[in-house]
């Protein structure tokens, strides 16, 4: 009870040697009970999937607004289009920012937020993709996105990926 309290908005690991101790751990809700045998696997993946949760929940891009700065959040981004040396940045409010940068930059830097590029010059948030038809990508608020011939091998991976990381977080 006291390690309960105590681990209010903390993740716990639980390691050891005795499978034993797995039930009683659960007393503290611990988010992983690891085995002494595979400690040294097992912790890298732990370690990996905390990470990606603690990105997707805080990691956020500056982008020079007109009015200013505004936090943009990679989760809360629909889709980007480059234009030249700037990039349209799409938001799920309907918002759109540009920032100088390319996008292979953004690619590199949301690489943990599922985006996909389907285009030399467009990358789409897979969180906010409602179907694929032949070469489009239709997205949650109506958005139709043509997806290039060049793009098409890549993109049948990244959906397959996609779906395989929903199906072992389930």
């Amino acid at each position: 009870m006291e390690l309960e309290k105590r681990s209010s908005g903390k993740e716990i690991v639980f390691v050891s040697a005795y499978d034993k101790y797995i039930q009683k751990s659960m007393l503290a809700r611990p988010r992983f009970f690891i085995c002494k045998v595979k400690l040294e696997k097992d912790l890298r993946d732990v370690v990996m999937f905390l990470k990606q949760q603690w990105q997707q929940r805080h990691a956020s891009v500056q982008v020079a607004w007109k009015s200013g700065e505004v936090e943009i959040y990679p989760q809360r981004i629909l889709w980007c289009e480059s234009q030249g040396h700037y990039v349209d940045i799409h938001l799920d409010d309907g918002r759109k920012a540009v920032l100088r940068t390319s996008l292979s930059q953004l690619a590199a830097l949301f690489s943990v937020f599922h985006y996909l590029r389907i285009h030399n010059r467009r990358m789409v948030n897979l969180k906010y993709v409602r179907r694929f038809e032949g070469n489009q990508v239709v997205l949650k608020d109506g958005t139709a996105l043509r997806v290039s011939r060049g793009c098409q091998r890549e993109v049948d991976k990244g959906i397959r990926e996609w779906f395989e990381s929903l199906y072992q977080q389930s």
